[in-house]
């Protein structure tokens, strides 16, 4: 868009800024609603900034206490038998049901959904439940400590 003034560009500025503001207050009010109704938004929980002798101790951590995967980085939560949802307890075939635990080269990912290790696609694949979420970020926050990383 070629703008013909300062003033329209100020304008139109103004305005995008505005149209921003808007879309973000309609967000974390959509946002509160949902975890009014017991329902959570966040889909990981990201750790970055790592220093290079943080994510060596971070591996040294995760490789004694997880299942490690064929990918590299790429660690497997279990989640507890008494926190699975209806879903995933009739669905114990599927099982386990972990959360990803993500290492790369500076940051720390872990994700929110959970998964059914025995299929790739099944009803009790979903986003962690509010008990679920609270063990992956209480794992989290353990693990940093753990590991003397201050957050």
């Amino acid at each position: 868009m070629i703008f013909c003034n300062g003033l329209d560009a100020l304008f139109t500025r103004a305005r995008l800024d505005y149209c921003f503001l808007a879309w973000a207050y309609l967000r974390v009010s959509g946002v509160a609603k949902k975890r009014e109704q017991g329902k959570s938004d966040m889909r990981q929980y990201l750790v970055d900034e790592l220093r290079k002798e943080e994510v060596e101790r971070i591996r040294e951590r995760l490789s004694e206490g997880l299942e490690e995967s064929d990918i590299k980085g790429l660690f497997w939560l279990r989640m507890p038998d008494d926190i699975l949802g209806p879903v995933q307890h009739q669905h114990s075939s599927c099982g386990p049901h972990c959360t990803a635990v993500e290492l790369g080269d500076g940051w720390l990912k872990f994700e929110l959904l959970v998964r059914a290790r025995g299929r790739i696609r099944c009803e009790c694949v979903g986003y962690a439940t509010e008990q679920q979420r609270r063990f992956v970020l209480r794992f989290a926050d353990n693990l940093l400590e753990e590991c003397g990383i201050v957050v």
